[in-house]
């Protein structure tokens, strides 16, 4: 079984998602007492506080790129059946980002598309700090 194909199956385990939300809560008491609430804690993950909440509560598990940022980030570790693990086991490294893009561009590393009858709007990074925008309008005949 391949790499990402078990980090999938652990991540829906009950007793997996317990811990994360264990390992999640004692993580927001601690940034509490730093002044940190959870939704900048969601923030630091870059997911929404909605998203969070269920993972807190154990109703959800986070993806694997997100489980990989908190254990970079917030130096976690999780358990697994006996076997103690941290970022490296959800994701490859991310690749070195150009620190000169912002993160709003970066949401469009793939291009976004919106298509209609009359109207095909694309939406896409470009080098560095510029946002690539094609319009293409269809006139009635």
């Amino acid at each position: 079984m391949g790499k990402a194909m078990a980090a999938k199956k652990i991540r829906h385990d009950p007793v997996f998602r317990a811990e994360v939300a264990r390992r999640i809560r004692a993580k927001v008491r601690e940034l509490r007492r730093q002044g940190i609430s959870e939704a900048g804690a969601a923030r630091q993950l870059g997911v929404s506080p909605q998203a969070f909440n269920q993972y807190m509560k154990g109703l959800a598990t986070p993806k694997s790129h997100v489980l990989a940022r908190a254990c970079t980030l917030w130096g976690l570790k999780f358990s697994y059946k006996t076997t103690d693990f941290g970022a490296e086991a959800f994701t490859a490294p991310e690749a070195a980002r150009d620190e000169r893009k912002s993160a709003q561009l970066s949401l469009f590393d793939d291009p976004q598309e919106l298509n209609n009858q009359n109207l095909k709007l694309k939406v896409q990074a470009g080098k560095s700090t510029t946002l690539n925008v094609s319009l293409e309008i269809r006139f009635a005949s």
